[in-house]
């Protein structure tokens, strides 16, 4: 009988324990100020007919958050603003191109690339609103993105008219809030998000991401959650509508590597940091003109944002 009591108690004990490990990770949109530094870069090499064809990007931004006060229905304004940019671009044939907006007179010979100078040129400066519910997600984004994308030029127009629009930039709100579970987590559990990135000319990457709470870390004399990240598969796509001579025929891209974690403020409600880095190869097969043309993509992106 004391075996069994004992049992059951240490049992209850048992599930009290794992109870109380339960957290509640949510974006809590306090009325305050704050500045995010976020970086993107990349690094490709697609391999047609023999040939390599090598492109490099980088860019960096600091954007400040003006969180308002709830309105009567609970919902919250967030004013962005881009107050620096940060770029480079390397493209074959030894073509570069460079961009601070603290020495905004950068020019190139070249009508395209200057497009892109004065795109980047435009972005700072620029503010724009999201929208959140009483259920902190995102429902809008306001804003006159169409005189940043009337920028762009020449062969960077559709890129910039895919990842500056307005339902490109309310995607990338939602989907930056979108690494949260949807309920309480212990440590050690497990949720999956498809990510669906737009590289240009109608051409998608749909990444299979998976994050997993990995409890709590010290950084900056503070304790914050932790959420590893990792992209566990990869789908290429080509719109029919695409303005490439391209047809994709077959893709057998892989994960080569992925890592990545989230640094969560639960005290503030407020995702600190994150960080991911994910390399994809494999092979493609295309079609032009009915001719089939085997290739292969070897392509490393990194992203990271920190609050200061």
């Amino acid at each position: 009988m004391r075996l069994a009591l004992a049992a059951s108690l240490a049992l209850a004990l048992g599930i009290a324990s794992a109870a109380q490990a339960q957290v509640k990770l949510e974006i809590k949109d306090r009325e305050g100020t704050l500045t995010t530094r976020s970086t993107a870069k990349a690094h490709q090499v697609l391999t047609i007919a023999g040939m390599d064809i090598e492109t490099s990007s980088s860019i960096a931004t600091t954007t400040t958050s003006s969180v308002g006060k709830p309105e009567a229905d609970g919902t919250v304004r967030v004013k962005e603003t881009i107050s620096d940019v940060k770029a480079n671009l390397a493209l074959p044939g030894d073509m570069k191109v460079s961009f601070d907006s603290d020495k905004p007179d950068a020019k190139s010979d070249n009508a395209d690339l200057q497009g892109l100078i004065d795109l980047w040129r435009s972005m700072k400066g620029v503010t724009f609103t999201v929208v959140v519910g009483p259920d902190h997600k995102v429902r809008d984004v306001e804003g006159n993105f169409d005189a940043i994308i009337a920028k762009a030029q020449g062969q960077f127009a559709d890129a910039a008219k895919e990842r500056l629009s307005k339902e490109a930039m309310k995607r990338e709100a939602a989907e930056g809030r979108d690494v949260l579970p949807d309920k309480p987590v212990n440590k050690g559990d497990r949720w999956q998000r498809t990510r669906v990135l737009h590289i240009g000319a109608g051409q998608t990457l749909s990444l299979e991401m998976y994050y997993q709470y990995a409890g709590t870390v010290e950084k900056d004399g503070k304790m914050l959650d932790k959420i590893d990240s990792f992209a566990g598969g990869v789908t290429y796509a080509i719109d029919p509508n695409s303005p490439l001579p391209l047809k994709l025929l077959k893709s057998e891209l892989k994960i080569e590597s992925s890592m990545g974690s989230v640094l969560f403020d639960r005290e503030k409600g407020e995702i600190m940091e994150v960080t991911s880095t994910t390399r994809i190869t494999g092979p493609l097969t295309f079609s032009v003109n009915g001719q089939e043309l085997p290739s292969k993509l070897d392509v490393t992106m990194e992203t990271g944002s920190t609050v200061r």
